[in-house]
């Protein structure tokens, strides 16, 4: 007992070491602007192009990206991304949501890096940053190479 306690206390302790620096960010990404811009705006503009080609956007790429101190906050990211405030599966079809951007964001969802705290207790745990960066690079290729094909196949097949 005293040994799931203690790991559960040293997770949660990574976990708010790692979500309040993330808070502050998200913050200032949402606060400061450049040129009438947010420096949000700005990312999800940057990311527009890659999300496309992975069949997602901007604002799905940026909530992935930002959700990495927790994946919990993922789907809020994306719905703040589009300043959904009402009902969901409406706001996310207007905003151009087809099959396909649910296919890739599922499988990315399964086939992406693990969230930070689950970074720091892979390299506790094996002591290698080799594993660590294996642990994170491998997901994320599989997760980008299965979203690149399945966004292929939808225009092969004119979906």
């Amino acid at each position: 007992m005293r040994s799931v306690l203690d790991r559960t206390l040293l997770v949660l302790g990574r976990a708010a070491a790692v979500a309040a620096p993330a808070g502050g960010i998200l913050w200032i990404l949402s606060a400061v602007s450049v040129e009438g811009v947010t420096l949000y705006g700005h990312l999800l503009r940057l990311l527009d192009p890659l999300g496309q080609f992975f069949g997602m956007d901007g604002v799905i790429l940026s909530a992935f990206v930002l959700s990495l101190p927790a994946a919990e906050i993922f789907l809020p990211l994306v719905l703040m991304g589009y300043g959904i405030h009402g009902d969901t599966l409406t706001g996310l079809m207007e905003q151009g949501w087809n099959g396909t951007t649910v296919l890739c964001v599922l499988w990315f969802t399964l086939f992406h890096w693990p969230c930070s705290t689950t970074i720091l207790t892979i390299r506790k745990e094996t002591g290698s940053w080799r594993w660590t960066a294996l642990a994170v690079v491998l997901p994320t290729l599989t997760g980008l190479a299965g979203c690149a094909l399945l966004r292929w196949g939808a225009v092969v097949l004119g979906l």
